[in-house]
């Protein structure tokens, strides 16, 4: 009912176009697809600013300065950003202690950023580092 009035006052243009609208424009901006979903008596959305990157594209384009172990962590980090330390050292096949080594030069390059506290942050791969093509 309320879709219907807002359809006779031209609120809206027509019936269940938004999220269809909604998921085209994040695809053409390149950015995370939001997330719908029912809550209590209402609806929820969620909108990313994050940009999709194709994984293999990006750790291309790092600097070559960077390591074989530190192009790793960039891989493993965009697959999943909120990627454990220990997570991280399992998979790249080094220490906890050098994979802190190989994030603290990233940092220090301004190549990747911590967001939030280390439970609940994640990783953040910095913009100019990742170029699609």
């Amino acid at each position: 009912m309320i879709a219907k009035a807002f359809k006779e006052a031209d609120i809206i243009e027509r019936y269940g176009s938004g999220i269809i609208r909604v998921r085209k424009i994040c695809k053409e901006y390149g950015v995370k697809e939001p997330d719908f979903s029912e809550i209590s008596n209402g609806f929820q959305v969620i909108l990313y600013n994050e940009k999709i990157v194709d994984e293999e594209d990006a750790v291309d384009k790092v600097p070559d300065t960077l390591t074989d172990y530190q192009k790793s962590i960039i891989k493993f980090i965009l697959e999943n950003n909120k990627i454990s330390m220990n997570e991280l050292s399992i998979k790249v096949g080094i220490s906890k202690r050098k994979i802190l080594d190989n994030i603290n030069k990233l940092k220090e390059m301004n190549l990747l950023k911590r967001e939030g506290n280390n439970k609940k942050g994640f990783w953040k791969i910095l913009n100019y580092v990742i170029h699609k093509k």
